[in-house]
Order: C-alpha cells, then structure tokens, then sequence
C-alpha cells in the first residue's frame, strides 16, 4: 500500500541500488563490491552496517 509519495532509485553502473529516496528520506547504499556493506543517511551518518563472511561468537566460529 502507498500514499501517493514517490520513490526514486540510483543505480551504478553494474545495476546495483546506490540510493533510495522515499517520502522524503534518503538512503545511501555503501557497496564492496558485489557486497552491501552500509546504509548512510542524507547527511553521510551511519544508519546499519553489515557483516559477511566469519563471524566469531562466544568462542566459535560462524561461516
């Protein structure tokens, strides 16, 4: 359901999402790669970043 605001999207060059703009609110996708690495707002502060590969938790190892 939407209400009536648009959205608009920035893609790369290889066709990978870099921005979203909704209802007023930017998003800026930090990407390495092939790999989301954060998300930015409007004034470059850090929303969420991501982890891929190993992790370690409580002395194991997850892949």
């Amino acid at each position: 359901m939407t209400n009536g605001a648009a959205t608009t999207l920035a893609y790369e060059p290889n066709a990978y999402r870099i921005q979203k703009v909704a209802s007023a609110v930017i998003n800026n996708y930090l990407l390495e790669a092939d790999n989301l690495e954060a998300l930015y707002d409007e004034n470059d502060q850090l929303k969420a970043s991501y982890l891929r590969g190993v992790v370690i938790l409580r002395g194991q190892i997850l892949t």
